[in-house]
């Protein structure tokens, strides 16, 4: 498996913004989220911004997210 590299990320974080908004697609908000999830997994800023409010709070929690 190769590592994926900041532009994959911030390609994965725009394609959750199409399928968010419909632009140009049909929108799908599942798609979105799993795109915008990816991306964030990854560590890319914009999309763990935009995560940021479904992110557990606790130590425990915020370091198991991190570990996946």
């Amino acid at each position: 498996m190769t590592p994926t590299s900041e532009y994959e990320h911030q390609a994965q974080y725009f394609l959750a913004n199409i399928y968010a908004s419909g632009n140009g697609i049909a929108a799908d908000a599942d798609k979105a989220s799993a795109w915008l999830k990816q991306s964030g997994k990854h560590g890319y800023a914009a999309a763990l911004t935009e995560l940021r409010p479904s992110v557990p709070e606790t130590a425990d929690d915020h370091h198991t997210y991190h570990q996946t």
